[in-house]
């Protein structure tokens, strides 16, 4: 689970899709009101200490929803999928151990199944700098998987609800 300064998160075993049981992670997120904002998020993160090559994979199938609560989280919330690859290096030669790939998804308060084509992943907008080898080159060592929640909040908001996700599978 991952949870930023000034993020409230808490994270249980919910009931899945399926009736069986799903990730769940309620979370109350804040932007301080501080005049600059800080793009705070939630997410619950399964992690493994040996990289895994994961471009033998097409697609990462799993079901997902999110309930709202008060404050609502805006209309413009993002959440996503971060295959994270902490051996993959930058193009310059470093290794800064928190590099990833993401994709989005839209979810609603029901569940839905996702189909995520595992060639659409790719860095994320805000990164600018490059991962040597491309998308590719982390996808071949995954050492991290994040489901996460960003709220696109105004300095001063604050947003709460619940995600949860289930039946996470590689095809």
């Amino acid at each position: 689970m991952y949870s930023p300064p000034n993020q409230d998160c808490h994270r249980a075993l919910g009931r899945g899709a399926q009736g069986v049981f799903s990730l769940k992670i309620d979370f109350t997120v804040v932007d301080p009101a501080d005049g600059k904002p800080e793009y705070p998020g939630a997410g619950v993160q399964t992690v493994s200490t040996t990289p895994e090559d994961f471009s033998r994979f097409s697609k990462v199938v799993f079901r997902s929803k999110s309930v709202p609560a008060v404050p609502a989280l805006p209309s413009s919330t993002r959440f996503g999928v971060q295959l994270y690859c902490s051996t993959a290096r930058l193009e310059d030669g470093t290794k800064p151990g928190n590099l990833h790939v993401e994709q989005p998804f839209a979810v609603t308060a029901e569940w839905q199944l996702f189909s995520l084509p595992m060639a659409q992943f790719s860095p994320s907008p805000y990164d600018t700098a490059h991962i040597l080898g491309g998308p590719g080159a982390c996808v071949q060592r995954v050492d991290a998987i994040q489901f996460d929640v960003q709220p696109s909040l105004s300095d001063g908001q604050s947003a709460m609800g619940q995600l949860s996700v289930d039946e996470i599978n590689f095809q």
